[in-house]
């Protein structure tokens, strides 16, 4: 297992996800509105969601990361609700985090008593909970693998362990939305021949 730790840079977030928020909101249209409009909800909900930067854990391969995480959950999403900001205002850099709700199916690796709740970034200012509970509403309903990092301050219970740390289905077939193309596309090769989040847990569970 190599785990290189890294802080998250948020490096594009002033030329391209803050201007393009700030134009929706002038022209009153929605962020979430304007890629539903483009593109499926799917896709709108996890394109909110993404940024490119450095990660905190990276690793080999699927293995190595379900044997690096506190808990892998096959499971779904939901109760998406409105968590912490870091960072002041505007500013560039300032983030907001949600928490989710996962209805696990099965508990791959690890165990845990509690219901597991994971905060995910979303790499700019959230104003208010009305705006999440808006962004709730695109929460993808299908079945997702998470390979999930305890977190320590207790302030959502589970972070996942890199952007590639949380896998679905689409048309096209598995992926990990949040991961940029380059790892997504490395990771995905692993598992070519794999069509499901049923059998993408059955694949790391062994």
């Amino acid at each position: 297992m190599t785990v290189t730790r890294l802080r998250y840079v948020f490096r594009d977030f002033s030329s391209r996800v803050l201007p393009f928020a700030l134009a929706a909101f002038v022209c009153g249209v929605s962020f979430w509105q304007t890629t539903t409009a483009l593109e499926g909800e799917d896709e709108a909900f996890w394109r909110m969601l993404r940024f490119t930067g450095g990660e905190i854990e990276s690793y080999d391969g699927l293995q190595d990361m379900a044997d690096a995480a506190d808990l892998v959950v096959h499971g779904t999403l939901r109760n998406m609700r409105l968590g912490r900001t870091v960072g002041r205002d505007m500013s560039v850099g300032t983030v907001s985090f949600t928490v989710v709700d996962v209805d696990a199916i099965e508990m791959i690796r690890g165990e845990t008593r509690n219901a597991v709740q994971v905060e995910l970034t979303i790499p700019w200012r959230v104003e208010s909970s009305a705006d999440v509970a808006r962004m709730a509403d695109l929460l993808p309903k299908g079945e997702v693998l998470l390979f999930l990092r305890h977190k320590q301050d207790g302030v959502g219970g589970y972070r996942l362990v890199n952007r590639a740390g949380l896998w679905s289905e689409n048309k096209g077939g598995l992926r990990a939305p949040l991961a940029d193309a380059q790892e997504g596309a490395r990771l995905g090769g692993e598992v070519a021949t794999i069509a499901s989040v049923v059998q993408l847990a059955e694949y790391v569970r062994k």
